[in-house]
């Protein structure tokens, strides 16, 4: 179990995810997933020399496609779980979207690569990176040392809860096969089976209410663990409110919630949005959350919410990270498609984020569902 030294990867997580991960969701999901774990399960570097002879997991092949963009977080949870060897993960801190996080050989790799060091690829290991590379994962051995700027060293794969109240959980499960992840790394579940044991709860489609809702305040806020949420799930849950004194919300990004998607149907919230307006910008590009290729955004259009705004009253926490704007909005009450951040913007409570859409493995191209 966590406890009190069970203390998050600070992601700026990215929130993993990841949860969420989260994140968190094809390949966005699964930087997620890797993020939302606790300090001991990541050891926080700089730039390390690694001796020749290691393997560099290529992240940034274009266009990306589910072997070489997703099946790469398949292997890492297979050399994590099962052989429990430590994969560094490379992110340039001064890069720009879609640029290179270092070069070698004249080959520039981005896209948060990820590397497996030469002194923990035994005879076994080395067929196991065969076998991957024979499902798709691009990458290479090295012939010399090389130096890399490690953002983390992963150690242990996060446990995650898939919420099953929905009925929506086959959204989620189908992130995870799409990048060979099996189903032995999630649990099925509502969140009154949530305890410190657990780092993320994921969220797809569904209704949430403060009646079945209510364990993720003391998840976020006592357990310091993880939330992932998408589509109307997000706005729904915003509004969730205990009738109660002191009244309670699970407003986690904002200061009093986001306008509903459809008009009477978030509980209190009187406000609505209709359809966002392009174009959409991307920040943060050396944020862990934004290891991915090119375009999210049209995947994410699909479904009832495919997109968030605060209420006119209202604003995002002011350490909420909004990850993909819309073009509605100003200053702290900006369109989002992504965003994340610590809940109630206290930074000791577990991370929580939201992406706009029902399906991420549904709408745009290939390369759009994988990021």
């Amino acid at each position: 179990m966590k406890g009190g030294q069970n203390i998050r990867l600070k992601t700026t997580l990215r929130r993993v995810v990841v949860v969420a991960s989260f994140i968190s969701i094809l390949a966005i999901s699964m930087v997620v997933f890797f993020n939302l774990t606790s300090k001991k399960e990541a050891i926080a570097a700089g730039t390390e020399t690694l001796t020749s002879g290691a393997f560099i997991i290529n992240m940034g092949v274009v266009p990306q496609t589910y072997s070489n963009g997703l099946k790469p977080y398949g292997m890492i949870y297979d050399l994590i779980v099962n052989y429990k060897i430590p994969i560094k993960w490379i992110i340039n801190q001064s890069k720009a979207r879609d640029g290179i996080d270092f070069t070698y050989n004249a080959v520039n790799y981005s896209g948060g690569p990820f590397i497996i060091e030469f002194e923990n690829i035994s005879v076994a290991i080395a067929a196991r990176i065969t076998y991957w590379q024979s499902q798709g994962v691009s990458g290479i051995y090295t012939t010399s040392n090389i130096s890399v700027p490690v953002y983390n060293t992963l150690t242990v794969f996060p446990k995650v809860t898939i919420d099953t109240i929905s009925g929506k959980d086959v959204i989620i499960t189908n992130y995870y096969n799409n990048a060979t992840i099996p189903s032995s790394a999630y649990f099925l579940g509502s969140p009154s089976t949530l305890n410190g044991c657990v780092d993320i709860w994921t969220n797809p489609h569904g209704d949430p209410l403060w009646a079945t809702h209510k364990d993720l305040y003391n998840f976020v806020t006592v357990y310091k663990s993880w939330v992932w949420a998408q589509c109307h799930a997000v706005s729904t849950m915003e509004g969730c409110k205990d009738p109660l004194p002191p009244n309670k919300q699970l407003n986690f990004l904002t200061s009093n919630g986001l306008q509903c998607y459809s008009n009477g149907k978030c509980g209190t919230i009187t406000e609505s949005h209709g359809n966002s307006n392009a174009p959409y910008t991307y920040s943060f590009p050396t944020d862990p959350v934004m290891q991915f290729m090119g375009d999210m955004h049209q995947a994410a259009s699909s479904g009832s919410e495919d997109w968030y705004i605060p209420l006119t009253t209202g604003q995002w926490n002011t350490k909420t990270k909004e990850l993909v704007n819309t073009s509605d909005g100003s200053g702290l009450r900006k369109g989002v498609k992504m965003v994340y951040g610590p809940a109630y913007g206290d930074s000791t409570n577990g991370y929580v984020m939201y992406e706009a859409g029902h399906d991420l493995d549904g709408g745009g191209t290939t390369a759009q569902k994988v990021a």
